[in-house]
């Protein structure tokens, strides 16, 4: 788990965890969860604690049955891949994150803007 906490109350948090892969000597990545959002709650040693409903900027995640989804602007809903235009969910890498979150924070340019994803619209 990594945090990184901003003078303006926002945070990002990065948590990846990776499995061994059978037979092989490689791993792959079985969990990841990239937030950035404000920080609503702190715990003893100041670090940001996260729930499920505080408000998000925005968070990937794969902790929906393994299958990554996107929230943007709110906790619910969760956008599927399905409904996420040129964005790859489950292949975000953490510093494509990070530099993102960065370059929006510098910029004021809006996070899909950065990340050059679109949501489709909800038929």
């Amino acid at each position: 788990r990594w945090v990184l906490t901003f003078d303006d109350r926002k945070y990002l948090q990065l948590r990846e965890h990776y499995t061994k892969r059978a037979g092989l000597m490689l791993s792959q990545r079985s969990l990841h969860a990239f937030h950035y959002g404000d920080i609503v709650a702190e715990d003893a040693d100041g670090l940001p604690i996260p729930r499920a409903d505080d408000h998000v900027d925005i968070r990937i995640d794969n902790s929906d049955h393994n299958r990554a989804h996107l929230h943007y602007g709110a906790p619910l809903p969760h956008h599927q891949q399905e409904s996420v235009k040129d964005l790859d969910l489950e292949n975000v890498e953490m510093f494509t994150f990070v530099k993102a979150i960065f370059r929006h924070r510098q910029s004021k340019r809006p996070i899909d803007e950065v990340l050059h994803f679109r949501l489709r619209p909800v038929e």
